[in-house]
This record gives C-alpha cells, sequence and structure tokens, in this order.
C-alpha cells in the first residue's frame, strides 16, 4: 500500500477497506450461452441442410393444424402440443415445415431438433441454454437481462434443468416490461424428436418443466413437442395434472404415406 514511501507520519487515522469490482463488458455473458448450448440443433442450422421437410403437396393438413393452433385459429387452446408417431412417419418433415411456416408468420421463436446420431445433438443438459440463446438473438432486453445473469453466475448453465428453466427463462421474463412481455405471448417454441434426447428420466423432466411452466403461466410460450410413442413420454404426457395442457396430434402410418412418396418422385424426376 506505501511501497517506496518515506519521511512521513500517519497519526490518528483509520484505514477502510474497499473492494474494487471490475465489471466484464457487456455481451461477456451472452458469450458463455454458445459454449454451454446446441448451435447445431435449429431448424436453420447448417449443419442439418439441408433438412428433411414436407414436399409440397404432402402432410398440409397437419401443417395447416399446427398453423392454426399457433395463432389461436383452433378451437385446441391448450398451451402443448404433441405431434406422436412411429418412426419414419415424417415427424421431423412436419416440425421442420411448421417451423418455416410459423417463422413467416411471426410465430416462431426457438427450435431444438434433437438427433441421437449425433453427440452435439442430444445432451439434455444444454437443452435450455440453445432455447435461451435463440431467444436472446430475437428480443435485445432479454439478450441485456441475460447477459447480466450469465456475467453474474456464469455456472448457472450447469445447474438441474429446472432451476436452469427458472434462472435463464423464468426470472428474466419477468424482469421484461410489459410490452416486450406481451410480444413474447404465444410465440412458439419447438422441440422435435424428444425420444432422441439422451436418457428417458431426462426426456420426462423436460415435458414436466415445461407442462408446469404452461400450466402457471410463469412463460408466454407455447410449446410443439414431437417425439416417437415411446410409454415413458406416454406415461409422462398422461399425467393428470400434464394432460389438461396438452392437445394431441397423432401422426399415423397409413396408405396417405404411399401417395406422398409419389408425389416426391414423380415431383424430383
Amino acid at each position: 500500500m506505501f511501497d517506496h514511501a518515506h519521511d512521513f507520519g500517519i497519526r490518528d487515522s483509520h484505514f477502510i477497506g474497499t473492494q474494487i469490482n471490475h465489471a466484464a463488458p457487456a455481451g461477456s455473458g451472452l458469450d458463455k450461452l454458445p459454449q454451454n448450448s446446441m448451435p447445431d440443433v435449429s431448424h436453420d442450422s447448417l449443419a442439418r441442410h439441408p433438412p428433411p421437410k414436407c414436399h409440397l403437396g404432402t402432410r398440409k393438413e397437419y401443417i395447416s393444424t399446427i398453423s392454426n393452433w399457433s395463432l389461436g385459429e383452433s378451437e385446441h387452446r391448450e398451451p402443448m402440443l404433441w405431434l406422436r408417431g412411429p418412426f419414419g412417419v415424417g415427424k421431423t418433415a412436419v416440425a421442420q415445415s411448421s417451423a418455416e411456416a410459423l417463422k413467416f408468420k411471426g410465430k416462431l421463436l426457438a427450435t431444438l431438433f434433437f438427433s441421437c446420431s449425433y453427440a452435439d445433438r442430444d445432451d439434455p443438459r444444454h437443452v435450455i441454454p440453445s432455447l435461451v440463446y435463440q431467444i436472446t438473438t430475437l428480443c435485445n432486453p432479454f439478450a441485456n437481462i441475460i447477459d447480466v445473469r450469465m456475467r453474474k453466475d456464469p455456472s448457472v448453465t450447469t445447474k438441474a434443468l429446472s432451476m436452469q428453466f427458472d434462472q435463464l427463462l423464468v426470472i428474466p421474463l419477468r424482469q421484461l416490461d410489459a410490452a416486450t412481455r406481451a410480444s413474447l405471448e404465444g410465440r412458439v417454441i419447438i422441440i422435435d424428436g424428444l425420444d432422441e434426447c439422451r436418457g428417458t428420466a431426462e426426456q420426462c423432466e423436460i415435458i414436466r418443466i415445461i407442462a408446469a411452466s404452461a400450466r402457471n403461466r410463469t412463460t408466454p410460450f407455447q410449446w410443439f413437442i414431437t417425439s416417437r410413442p415411446e410409454d415413458p413420454i406416454i406415461r409422462t404426457m398422461n399425467t393428470p395434472s400434464i394432460s389438461s395442457t396438452v392437445y394431441r396430434i397423432e401422426l399415423p402410418i397409413s396408405q396417405e404415406i404411399d401417395h406422398e412418396i409419389l408425389l416426391f418422385l414423380t415431383d424430383e424426376f
């Protein structure tokens, strides 16, 4: 404190210890989100290009149904939509085409396409940061709040899923002004291939967290989830506290698939 000082005296004095905080530059918190997210899971990521999507003239009924639900033009007002069907019936194609349609209508907020074929696209620990990061790119006030929160506690992305959801979505959304929050009302988050998320318990936990938020209105979003009809997912979706919040659509195996393949082949060749 008095390095190189000499020839002076101190009397009747006291010192108050002070801590100097060097603030991190704005944006440094947001820089930490991509490190804990899955950048290749969005509907428009380069890694998924060209993405599977419904061929022109196919699955129009389902895409229309999903669009009407998102716009509040359906008799179904549940905040969650679950599209289920066995392997190969085109769930991801419907989700991709719906994402593009909803983006055009200004209703899309974030997308997450799981794939167990890729190690960087099935990690449940990175689900919330991935969605949050996408939202920050569309909503500057939200981005500013997340930036501050991540600078204060970068470890939030390593916490339990429910804690991540609360700290990175619920609490920041409460801090938004009324107009900004209203602009997010009813925007759609798409999670495709939930059954390909690593860990059955984690799949079910994601459903429970989203359903609780939808039921209690702690987030203003609509949630569109697709999956195979796996027993743990079915049981979770059928839980009484969750069932009433979910609009179910089944994508079956049918002769229409043969017609859709014919449409594709005719157009391609």
